[in-house]
């Protein structure tokens, strides 16, 4: 019964992922502004533990076609990122091309930069991404590449039926699927409890769309 619901579970997800990457692959790119609530985290950042972010390498993970990275890269040092889809990445490239963007991407999975790469950095961010891979085993890899007093910085869509971009759990959508739905919302309060409980949780911010979790790493 348990491998049942493992098998059914790892497919679940999948399927998710899929919907969300043909989502990104079939939607114009544009950059995105900044969002105010990050730049509100890093300047706690500076006021609570005397650390201008802004001056260190920076890994963003899953970040797509780059539309959401290209302003955001500009604020640091030096900023790296990676997506495993190849196509997203394809147009990733192009896209930072277009736009000169200094950002370091790399066509790969988390785990193999992670136990590949010999740089450190002082922030990871992950956006819309925690839900699609495992969240606990992330964070014992992750910890192996910040540099001590470092950071993780969560940003995912809160559990309701909206802002999600692929159009099955988007209720304003006349695709939305409402047991599909309440399915997905089971596992993402799941995955958000589970990062509410981690002792490595220093700031969180619930705004009407996302949830944003601060962690520190001493």
């Amino acid at each position: 019964m348990e491998l049942t619901y493992i098998f059914f579970f790892n497919f679940f997800i999948i399927s998710i992922y899929i919907t969300s990457m043909h989502y990104l692959k079939t939607t114009q790119i544009t950059v995105r502004p900044v969002d105010p609530i990050l730049t509100d985290l890093f300047i706690l950042i500076k006021n609570n533990y005397n650390i201008n972010i802004y001056n260190y390498r920076v890994l963003e993970i899953g970040n797509g076609t780059g539309n959401k990275s290209i302003e955001l890269a500009k604020l640091f040092v030096s900023y790296y990122a990676i997506e495993s889809d190849n196509e997203l990445y394809n147009k990733q490239i192009e896209f930072l091309k277009q736009h000169n963007s200094r950002i370091k991407s790399f066509n790969m999975g988390w785990i193999g930069f992670v136990t590949s790469t010999e740089k450190k950095f002082k922030l990871i961010y992950l956006e819309n991404v925690i839900h699609l891979i495992d969240y606990n085993q992330f964070f014992n890899y992750a910890k192996n590449i910040l540099y001590p007093s470092s950071f993780i910085l969560i940003k995912t869509p809160v559990s309701k039926p909206f802002g999600w971009g692929y159009n099955k759990f988007n209720k304003s959508s006349e695709h939305f699927d409402a047991t599909q739905w309440q399915k997905f919302k089971i596992q993402l309060i799941e995955c958000y409890n589970t990062l509410d409980s981690l002792d490595n949780l220093i700031n969180k911010i619930t705004s009407d769309f996302f949830i944003y979790y601060l962690f520190y790493f001493e």
